[in-house]
């Protein structure tokens, strides 16, 4: 009976170690799985993350030419009212001094009038010139303002995202 229990007892040793062995290589495994499966899922909102920061690039590439082409658009649909008001004007008082002179007076005031309108006109097409340029490099820096707003907000969202993703990730790491 002695040697039945002595026997009973080792075989129950060794069937508990072989269970702890046993379950000790399962912990590992799962440690392993578990490490490889954060591992994938990090890599896949990495990219998620990429792609969504190349997705917002590209949007913004394109807002920024939408907007720079409609501001120069307005730009010039205001420089062409200006130059129209301008002639206008211009035809306007020339008609005015013709009528108010006489032939040989009004002759040679209409030759300086046209001369001084050459002179204006010109010198309006360069102010209008430089004004256009103006507006459309403060439009071209508003715009690249706000879009590297919307990038650094992205990024600080981005960065958010993965801290998040990591603190998960620890904590998983933490309960297994």
């Amino acid at each position: 009976e002695k040697k039945a229990m002595e026997a009973r007892q080792k075989a129950e040793d060794d069937a508990r170690k072989e269970l702890e062995a046993f379950q000790e290589e399962a912990r590992r495994n799962y440690k392993i799985e578990a490490e490889k499966k954060a591992a994938e899922e990090r890599e896949k909102a990495e990219e998620a993350a990429r792609q969504e920061l190349i997705a917002f690039q590209e949007q913004l590439r394109l807002e920024t030419e939408l907007k720079t082409e409609q501001a120069k658009r307005k730009v010039e649909e205001e420089a062409q009212t200006e130059l129209e008001k301008a002639k206008a004007t211009i035809q306007e008082e020339a008609r005015k001094q013709y009528k108010a002179e006489a032939e040989k007076k009004a002759s040679q005031e209409r030759e300086n009038a046209e001369q001084a309108a050459r002179q204006e006109l010109t010198a309006f097409q360069e102010q209008l010139r430089l004004e256009t340029e103006r507006k459309t490099e403060e439009a071209k820096r508003k715009v690249k303002e706000e879009a590297q707003k919307e990038l650094e907000k992205t990024k600080a969202t981005i960065l958010e995202q993965s801290k998040m993703a990591k603190q998960s990730i620890e904590a998983e790491q933490k309960v297994i």
